[in-house]
This record gives C-alpha cells, structure tokens and sequence, in this order.
C-alpha cells in the first residue's frame, strides 16, 4: 500500500471514530488543498465532494486575507449557522473540517486536531476521544497512541 493510500485508509478510520464519539458531531473530514477529498465521516445523503471544494476554496481564502492583511496564515476559520457550527483548520499539508452542533473548544480541538493529522501522514494511529459534559458547557478532546 503506497503511502497516500495508507494515509486515507488510517484518516477514514479517524474520522469515523472521531464523528461517532458523540451525537453532537455531524462529521469530518480530510481535504487535499486543491480540494480533494482524503477522507471523510458525513453522511450517504451528504455531497461531500462539494463539501471538499468549498473547505478547501475557504481555507484558501482565509490564508489569502491573512497575508493580504499582514496578518500571517490563516490557522482556524469557522462558520457559524442557526443550528451548528464547521470548524476548518491547518492539518499539516491539509485541511480538517469537523462539523458540529454545539461549540466546541476550538484551541483544544485545532491543536489535536494538528497533531492527528501530522501523525496520520507519518503512519502513526491514533484514538479520537471527546467528552462532554452533561450540561454541554465543558468539552475535551483528546487522542491516545494505538
């Protein structure tokens, strides 16, 4: 298996893990720059080829006001609607979108989220695990070494 077909694999695998630890996740997934899709967790009825192209098209655009503005690269953008919220962040070459219906820690989240990422191209495994607690005011994500 060459190394873009590992790294799908074990993404898929993260992503699916990561979208069913709780209900309050809608999905995720792992976008190419150019807008192809690695991996994802969303559902059949989802056009997530789409879905790919706009993260990736908004992410380029977050980078561009970034240096447009001397502000440096863009690392988090986030879009907020009536009932949920998509999280898009750096992932290493790539970019993760995680889909949700509540807030979730966004620093907590980006860095793990950094990190999966790094250690998915390096063919490393990891375990996403999220919490919530029952008032859905506190949230922790975390990720264990397989």
């Amino acid at each position: 298996m060459n190394g873009e077909a590992l790294l799908q694999q074990q993404a898929q695998a993260f992503l699916a893990q990561l979208a069913q630890q709780n209900d309050r996740l809608i999905g995720a997934l792992l976008v190419s720059p150019d807008g192809l899709l690695v991996a994802h967790h969303l559902t059949a009825s989802t056009e997530v080829d789409k879905i790919a192209a706009m993260t990736a098209a908004l992410h380029a655009l977050g980078k561009e006001i970034g240096a447009t503005l001397a502000l440096g690269n863009a690392q988090t953008l986030q879009v907020h609607c009536e009932s949920g919220e998509t999280y898009m962040m750096n992932a290493g070459n790539y970019t993760l979108a995680i889909i949700s219906r509540v807030e979730l820690q966004q620093a907590v989240l980006e860095e793990t989220a950094q990190q999966a990422a790094v250690a998915l191209a390096k063919g490393e495994v990891f375990a996403p695990a999220i919490t919530f607690s029952e008032d859905s005011t506190e949230h922790d994500f975390s990720l264990r070494k397989i």
